[in-house]
């Protein structure tokens, strides 16, 4: 029987499963191994899945931080295309190797899927296939596809950090960006403004010889999965974010609050808007 093992790699949006003896064209019919490492939870009845979303006509970037390193010696028989729920697939396109010595590597791509190879509102996943057997080597989870005309519904987040993590070879990788649109809402934005003040000798009066202001804006994020909690939890640490082009820097890291009944989750987490951020040196006026 063709199967899809257990998912390779966390604190991603995208998640990637080896393929066992499994025909490109039978992809529809895959097995999914089912993961044992979790708890047990009795209040689950009717346990969801969270898809990421990525728009049409828009960049996203995926790097495969699996938890060991792939070793297979056929890469440079790998193509990529997307995959619905069916099985069908369009595009094609090539992954790139990060080489990570002795035979070891991690794999990266970034591109910018089309009304001819995705359709809007509809399921569809990344599938990697050697293009001499026609076999499936790895497939992702399900994402959706999201209408570029309705870009303004989600976040669009672009992120990295200084260094590696959760192992995103950052380090190596010095200008790679995780790009992938989210189910975040803005749901508060308060200035906080610090003061330094002394009281001018001869008057009493009040002199502010400097001022602080920051912006602290809050992200709703909705019905998270376990695994695109973490992988939110992973962007939220990095030191370098974009959300829809506005730079931010973390504040308040995610808390969240289960369905016991999907076993999805609510969280808010705070980010500093820099666009806002400001310290004037020269407010003593007397």
């Amino acid at each position: 029987m063709p199967s899809l093992g257990s998912e390779l790699n966390t604190s991603n949006f995208i998640r990637w499963r080896k393929a066992t003896s499994l025909p490109l064209a039978d992809l529809e019919d895959a097995t999914l191994s089912n993961d044992t490492s979790l708890f047990p939870n009795q209040y689950i009845k009717d346990q969801k899945l969270y898809y990421p979303k990525i728009l049409i006509d828009s960049p996203v970037a995926v790097y495969a931080n699996l938890t060991t390193p792939a070793t297979d010696a056929d890469f440079a028989n790998w193509s990529c295309v997307y995959a619905d729920r069916y099985g069908a697939t369009t595009g094609g396109f090539t992954v790139t190797k990060d080489d990570l010595g002795s035979g070891n590597f991690r794999w990266y791509f970034s591109q910018t899927p089309t009304t001819s190879e995705i359709t809007a509102d509809d399921y569809f996943r990344f599938v990697i296939y050697n293009t001499s057997t026609m076999n499936v080597v790895y497939a992702s989870n399900f994402f959706q596809a999201v209408a570029a005309a309705d870009y303004y519904k989600y976040a669009y987040a672009s992120y990295r950090n200084g260094s590696t993590l959760d192992r995103f070879n950052y380090t190596t990788l010095t200008s790679w960006r995780n790009i992938i649109a989210l189910d975040l809402n803005l749901i508060d934005s308060q200035p906080i403004i610090e003061q330094t003040d002394f009281p001018e000798i001869t008057t009493g009066d009040v002199q502010v010889t400097k001022t602080y202001k920051r912006l602290e804006r809050t992200f709703k994020a909705f019905q998270f999965d376990n695994e695109a909690k973490r992988a939110l939890e992973s962007l939220y640490s990095c030191s370098d974010i974009l959300i829809n082009t506005n730079e931010m820097k973390r504040n308040e890291a995610p808390q969240w609050e289960e369905n016991q009944n999907t076993g999805l989750h609510d969280g808010t987490f705070k980010l500093w808007d820099q666009s806002y951020s400001e310290i004037n040196l020269n407010g003593y006026d007397g």
